[in-house]
């Protein structure tokens, strides 16, 4: 018998922590920051009273999630600065998932913080606080090398799966070709983040691929 299970897994990172980490030696108010975020991840990991508290106040009415909705319904692992999500081939998996995405972007993004991803659909073993699998492989892969930008992105496997799911429209987009999870739909105090990321693009204009990304992330916004 295997010990692999067919689940979507999406493998998530925060842009920019190894930089800010490096910083957090010498800068209080930084170390306070990344402080503060570790604190969001444990707690959406750990599926606490806040944690779901945090993600409902984001969302609409219908997609509010059970206080008690418990590890049991979607397993979740937190490391540093990255999350990974395994969940079940169901419109309710992916309907939490993407609701959880859209709060966890709308609290970073009003930090200055921006999440890249990757989901696949494959064997995956996640079980005793281990995970590991192909699924993992290409999902990580995925959001280091394909996404580039701040986006969430489907494998090919991924989008033939979710494509057979009754799901609204708008949990997804299609960025140059690719589908997309839609975790900008959400964002609360555009103004503050539009700014964020003004100031973001002045600091890093001579750094080419941090401006290309924080660029992506300003059209993102003027098509909300």
């Amino acid at each position: 018998m295997s010990l692999y299970e067919e689940k979507f897994v999406l493998f998530v990172d925060i842009l920019g922590w190894g930089e800010l980490v490096f910083k957090s030696e010498k800068e209080e108010n930084i170390l306070s920051q990344i402080h503060g975020v570790i604190k969001i991840l444990i707690d959406i990991n750990n599926f606490t009273p806040d944690a779901v508290e945090s993600i409902n106040s984001v969302i609409e009415e219908h997609e509010k999630i059970p206080v008690d909705i418990g590890p049991a319904a979607i397993k979740a692992i937190q490391f540093s600065d990255s999350l990974v999500f395994t969940f079940d081939n169901t419109v309710v998996s992916l309907t939490y998932v993407y609701a959880v995405m859209a709060a966890i972007s709308s609290i970073l993004a009003n930090m200055g913080y921006f999440v890249r991803g990757g989901i696949d659909y494959g064997n995956i073993y996640h079980e005793d606080g281990g995970i590991f699998g192909p699924a993992m492989n290409n999902a990580y892969y995925i959001e280091s090398k394909e996404a580039n930008v701040p986006r969430i992105l489907f494998s090919e496997r991924a989008e033939k799966v979710t494509s057979k799911l009754q799901i609204p429209s708008s949990f997804t987009f299609i960025d140059k070709g690719r589908l997309c999870l839609n975790n900008f739909d959400k964002l609360n105090d555009i103004e503050n983040i539009i700014s964020i990321v003004n100031d973001k693009v002045s600091l890093h204009k001579q750094d080419a691929k941090l401006a290309e990304k924080y660029q992506w992330v300003k059209e993102r916004l003027r098509k909300l």
